[in-house]
């Protein structure tokens, strides 16, 4: 997958016949997907001592995350999704807003920090406002085939999710602006101070490069290892014990010795991906954001003409500039061009 921070280094993007693997689980969950609509019963016989908040990856619904949910609450935590018939199609300025308000709320509720749990490109949205809010929102981020090493951009040319990519790019200007400014890749940032940062990674992940999703050796941090692909993430069992066992602890204490079990290792990812290329720890290390200046008002809704006026600028902006281009390979452009007439029956310019 490109690294857009430094061109010669790449991680490729994940071979065909595990691509294949992922059409198929797409097939599988959308056979489900009324299932999955339907199963909104959280038991409330378990007290529940801890707090979450759930977001899908690009393209799915929030109800995706509806039996991470219950087996969550089935192990004291109380965890919501951002709404079941919600997409994720890309942090907009509508969205971004949405989850915040979401989780100063579930703060509320809890009398205390979250902790965020987010598959693909949610897990990279928990990333983020970790690092943009204020202390005390957000405790803990585990994501869930989160591909934390690339940087926006670098999506587009590395991952198998080309068309969502360019439906992304055409969405561009209704993005949260500071989050795309400030989306850098997780290897290149300051450790974050008191945020435990947790990465479970499906070793058959055919969308992202699974080495991608790592998090780099800092304090806080953890990588778990998952023998499956990128969307039975949501679905697989060892996923759901790992996660519940992490929002309860944390991910500083040992696993128990039949979780670990359950594993696999980061070499397990090479008998399907022995191409894949880890790139070097950087030398400095920068801030997410300017700490001179804070990112406060990721909460304020945005304006519905500056918006509109902005979505339709962007349209139009390639067309005035086709429009206006030079013609001929000269300087002449279409405004200074001027019909022609006829002088002695020879064909010249209007002067």
């Amino acid at each position: 997958m490109v690294a857009i921070f430094n061109p010669g280094l790449e991680f490729p993007k994940p071979p065909k016949d595990l691509l294949l693997r992922e059409i198929k689980s797409i097939g599988c969950a959308i056979t489900k997907a009324p299932q999955f609509f339907n199963d909104k019963s959280q038991p409330v016989a378990v007290p529940q001592t801890e707090y979450a908040y759930l977001a899908p990856g690009t393209g799915g619904p929030g109800f995706t995350l509806n039996p991470l949910r219950n087996y969550l609450a089935k192990n004291s935590i109380n965890a919501i999704t951002w709404g079941d018939l919600r997409v994720n199609v890309g942090p907009t300025i509508w969205s971004i807003p949405r989850e915040v308000r979401a989780i100063r709320e579930r703060v509320k509720i809890a009398n205390g920090p979250i902790t965020y749990i987010g598959h693909s490109l949610g897990g990279l949205y928990g990333l983020f406002l970790a690092r943009s809010m204020k202390p005390g929102n957000i405790k803990h981020v585990i994501s869930l085939g989160s591909p934390g090493e690339l940087g926006v951009d670098g999506a587009g040319t590395s991952t198998n999710v080309g068309p969502a990519i360019k439906f992304m790019q055409f969405m561009k200007p209704v993005y949260q602006e500071r989050l795309i400014n400030h989306w850098r890749p997780e290897r290149e940032l300051i450790p974050l101070d008191g945020i435990q940062r947790t990465s479970i990674i499906a070793i058959r992940d055919g969308i992202v490069n699974s080495l991608a999703c790592e998090l780099p050796d800092q304090p806080g941090c953890k990588n778990y290892y998952v023998d499956c692909n990128h969307l039975e993430l949501i679905t697989n069992e060892t996923v759901a014990e790992l996660v519940a066992y992490l929002t309860l602890h944390g991910n500083q204490v040992d696993l128990p010795l039949e979780l670990q079990a359950k594993l696999s290792n980061r070499e397990d990812i090479f008998k399907y991906k022995d191409e894949l290329v880890k790139l070097p720890e950087p030398v400095e290390l920068i801030p997410l954001i300017d700490p001179q200046n804070p990112v406060d008002d990721l909460h304020n809704e945005p304006n519905g003409v500056e918006i509109a006026g902005r979505f339709i600028g962007s349209i139009t902006r390639p067309i005035v500039d086709f429009a206006t281009r030079p013609i001929f390979g000269n300087n002449r452009s279409v405004e200074n061009a001027r019909p022609q007439s006829r002088q002695g029956g020879v064909d010249t310019m209007e002067r």
